[in-house]
This record gives structure tokens, sequence and C-alpha cells, in this order.
């Protein structure tokens, strides 16, 4: 079934950490969001919050188009801050702009969240980050 579009997530990106010390940096231009990471490994770099109407949707879903330029990022869910994300996939670096899909939990309280996953400094762009449904 197609995605309809409900919400464009991308104006909502934030930077996980907020300590002005971190590492992680978050850049918004005219073609999307920069997102980099410098941190340790495994760092978490980008999130973004679920609205509350996420609970009324049929099959929610967030569509994502990103081009990483260094490293890998990986982009999942994050409900308890001490867990690893679920559902988590990877994209490695490319010209080419990879299409995520990432299927919803009906749960305002999770987090989407882009992060490094290699051992080296990693940067992506964000060009879409829309909240879908399906009918």
């Amino acid at each position: 079934r197609p995605s309809i579009p409900v919400l464009d997530l991308l104006p909502h990106l934030r930077r996980l950490e907020k300590r002005p010390w971190h590492p992680d940096r978050l850049w918004r231009g005219r073609n999307g969001v920069v997102v980099s990471c410098d941190a340790e490994d495994w760092g978490h770099a980008a999130r973004v919050a679920l609205p509350e109407q996420v609970a009324r949707l049929k099959e929610p879903h967030l569509l994502m188009t990103i081009t990483t330029r260094a490293g890998r990022m990986g982009v999942g869910l994050l409900g308890d801050p001490f867990a690893p994300p679920t559902l988590e996939q990877f994209v490695g670096p490319s010209r080419v702009p990879a299409e995520i899909t990432l299927e919803l939990p009906h749960d305002a309280s999770v987090q989407a969240q882009v992060r490094k996953t290699s051992d080296e400094p990693a940067s992506a762009l964000i060009t879409r980050l829309v909240l879908c449904d399906r009918r």
C-alpha cells in the first residue's frame, strides 16, 4: 500500500546530547540536515520524538532519505536510553541517497535516532524525514 505523508519531522530533528561540549553536531541548510559525530564508538548523534498522533495511525512509519558521506550511520528506534536501538538499519558511505522505511509502534514515547556505528568519524545528509501512514 502507498505511504500517505502525515507530518514532516525534519524540522524537529535534534542533537541527542544537549551539553555544549558534546561532539555530536547537527547543521540545518537549504539541502537538508547534516549530522556528524566524532564521539566514541556507537555514538548517538540525532533524534526526533514521535508526535502523539502516532498512536492513532493505522500503520505508522518513517520515510527517510539519507546520504552517508563518511563512516557508517545507523537509523533505528530508541525506547530505553540504556538499551540498544531496535529495528536499526545501517547506511555506509555512498554518493547515492539511501531510502529507509522504518516501521513504528503506536507509542509516542519511542524516538527515532541516527547514530554513528563505525569506529571512525561519520557524517550524513538527511533530506527527508516524514511520518507516514498506510490505509
